[in-house]
């Protein structure tokens, strides 16, 4: 579902991913952890070209991209960024909701305008999928009457409602009060059970244990090492990786 191969991104002087490899199949949930700054965020927001990479190929549920230095987008590349786009939902540490619509109404925006839906059929989506993360009864709230647990599961289900192949979701909990986190966790735990392919950056150590398939720890740009649950928590091969999690266990 997901392949990535030889992945570089600077910012100016400043090398974020050096030469990032990544296979990952559907149906998997990967966790990617490290300490602040290795290039977590910025590897998703590449992967969904929020940012674009300097050099690479990346390919996610079909649709291609690769980069060499100094070559710029053709019209051709930019349509395959807007399909990509169209196969990945993506949470974001901020909720970024409307504030000025309600959370059903921040739901059915984009499938209205993107895919076309009728305000029927987008509502009904919409309510099915406040269901699924058991905000059926907030539906009618703006995102200032919802606290912020509320409102990540509103932008959960405005991610889904695209109807993405894979989900992407960079620190989705890190800025919720501690009492509010299992309700999104939870949520995402419901997603991997289903099936989707997701690739999560969290501090979240017992999620990661818990949930995921298979964890990555990314280190100055670069993955450290990669592997189950079992082995990263248990038998890391990195003294890296033995000291971060230090911290946590």
């Amino acid at each position: 579902m997901i392949t990535v191969e030889n992945l570089w991104k600077s910012f100016g002087k400043n090398e974020i991913l050096r030469g990032i490899n990544w296979h990952q199949h559907k149906g998997e949930l990967t966790v990617i952890i490290g300490p602040s700054g290795c290039g977590k965020s910025t590897f998703l927001r590449c992967l969904n070209q929020l940012e674009s990479f300097d050099e690479g190929k990346i390919s996610i549920a079909g649709v291609t991209l690769e980069h060499t230095k100094n070559r710029k987008h053709t019209k051709n590349e930019r349509q395959k960024i807007l399909l990509l786009r169209r196969t990945i939902g993506m949470v974001f540490q901020s909720f970024n909701l409307f504030p000025h619509l309600t959370a059903l109404e921040n739901i059915t925006t984009a499938p209205m305008s993107i895919k076309h839906l009728s305000k029927s059929d987008a509502t009904d989506k919409a309510m099915q999928l406040l269901e699924k993360v058991g905000l059926a009864d907030k539906s009618a709230h703006y995102p200032s009457q919802l606290s912020g647990g509320q409102s990540q599961r509103v932008a959960i289900a405005r991610a889904l409602a695209m109807e993405p192949q894979v989900m992407l979701f960079d620190e989705p909990t890190s800025a919720l009060d501690p009492q509010l986190v299992d309700e999104v966790l939870s949520v995402m735990k419901n997603l991997a059970d289903e099936g989707m392919t997701m690739l999560v950056v969290t501090h979240e150590m017992r999620f990661a244990r818990e949930v995921s398939d298979t964890i990555a720890v990314f280190n100055h740009g670069n993955i450290e090492e990669i592997g189950t649950p079992e082995k990263i928590f248990s038998e890391p091969d990195s003294p890296m990786t033995r000291e971060f999690l230090k911290k946590y266990l």
